[in-house]
Order: C-alpha cells, then sequence, then structure tokens
C-alpha cells in the first residue's frame, strides 16, 4: 500500500486543532523555519510535552491519522527523505525498519 505525505498545509496544523487526549498521528518540530525533529506518537500531545524538556522548539506541525502503525509509516518515510537535524535514528532504507516498532 503506498502512503503519502505530501505535506499540504491542509493536512498538517498546528497543535491547537488536537483533542486533549488520545490524538494518533505525526509531529513535526520546527527551530527558526529549519525541521529539526520528526515523530509519531499515540497522544502527541503527552509526547511534545517531554519534548518540550529535551530540544528547542518553535513551531510545531501535526498530522492526525487513524492509527499508530500508519503513523509509524509517515514518519519513517518522513526521516528518510527529509533527515532531520536532532532524530537520532534514521532509517538507511524506507524499508529499514519493520512496521511493529523500530
Amino acid at each position: 500500500m503506498a502512503i503519502s505525505v505530501r505535506t499540504s498545509r491542509s493536512r498538517w496544523s498546528s497543535i491547537s486543532g488536537l483533542p486533549t487526549f488520545g490524538a494518533v498521528g505525526v509531529y513535526a518540530l520546527y527551530l527558526e523555519d529549519s525541521l529539526v525533529y520528526v515523530g509519531s506518537s499515540g497522544n502527541i500531545r503527552d509526547r511534545l510535552q517531554c519534548h518540550g524538556r529535551h530540544f528547542r522548539f518553535d513551531r510545531i506541525k501535526t498530522r492526525k491519522v487513524r492509527d499508530v502503525k500508519m503513523a509509524r509509516r509517515i514518519e519513517r518515510k518522513l526521516l528518510y527523505r527529509l533527515r532531520p537535524a536532532k532524530n537520532a535514528a534514521l532509517p538507511a532504507s524506507l524499508y529499514a525498519w519493520n512496521d511493529n516498532g523500530r
């Protein structure tokens, strides 16, 4: 199954549009208009609070998806293509990680 990761403005939004708990999706952290981190989570708000203690960023973009498996696939594709500076583990190929985790 092909997964589209187009970054059109209609699919990506700010954190203000997320529910307080349980938003499954992918997020991108920016600092001074540069992408610094890409991640996925089953609860984006909680995960971003953790990142706030470890990373400096000034803008967040999120994309809600239907399940964690799809979020990880999109994350993997974005990591492979964009190579954010603060991501410790970057895939060597699109198929380097399996769908059960990392």
